[in-house]
């Protein structure tokens, strides 16, 4: 009967709520800690990054396509300086005056009137040679103004050395310009140099002037 009853005490009395630790309650409900990012760390590729790489890529090899030979352009514009007065000579009275000429009137006129192939050579020999009278009188002149020069150096070279350095480089100067003129006066014999755009001009002249002279003949028949 003891038994009976301490069973009974025992199953009437209320289940105990198991105690759930505040400590262990907000570990299980904080998140967990994630792994880093692999964009965070060195020498690891992203897809955002791997796509700004591959963009990169082709746009750089469009700017070293687009990128233009410096050194032929360079090459070539050396050249094509070289065949042109400089800035000052174009300037000088005498080149200004030959150029402003009509040469392809010039050139049209003997054909008219000659139309041979002789009468052509003949007229392009003609302006070489006026040419040449042109570049041998600036040649002269520069000549001139470098005795003049000298015999000032001569005067000032024992008491003035700066105004003596100023006209040996003045002096180099013109030697310089006495130089190209005397290569295109020899250029000139050849059809070639500065006085080559005076005979395209008298020859593209001078074929018409054949053009029209046969073409008047043909209507005159």
């Amino acid at each position: 009967m003891k038994l009976l009853s301490i069973f009974r005490k025992k199953a009437t009395q209320p289940h105990e709520t198991p105690v759930i630790h505040d400590a262990v309650f907000k570990e299980s409900a904080a998140p967990q800690t994630s792994a880093p990012d692999a964009a965070s760390e060195p020498g690891t590729d992203t897809p955002s990054s791997s796509a700004a790489a591959a963009q990169a890529q082709p746009q750089a090899a469009g700017s070293l396509a687009a990128a233009p030979d410096t050194d032929h352009d360079g090459d070539a514009q050396q050249q094509q300086a070289s065949m042109q007065p400089p800035v000052g000579m174009l300037r000088e009275p005498e080149i200004k005056d030959f150029f402003a000429h009509n040469y392809y009137g010039f050139g049209r006129h003997h054909g008219s009137r000659c139309g041979t192939r002789q009468a052509m050579d003949l007229g392009k020999q003609e302006i070489a040679a006026d040419f040449q009278l042109v570049l041998s009188a600036m040649i002269e002149r520069r000549l001139s103004k470098r005795d003049r020069v000298n015999t000032e150096i001569l005067k000032i070279e024992s008491f003035s050395d700066e105004l003596t350095a100023r006209l040996r480089l003045t002096i180099e100067h013109l030697d310089r310009q006495v130089g190209v003129l005397e290569y295109q006066a020899t250029l000139a014999e050849q059809g070639q140099g500065w006085v080559q755009a005076a005979l395209n001009k008298f020859h593209l002249g001078f074929d018409r002037g054949v053009t029209d002279a046969l073409d008047f003949d043909l209507l005159a028949a």
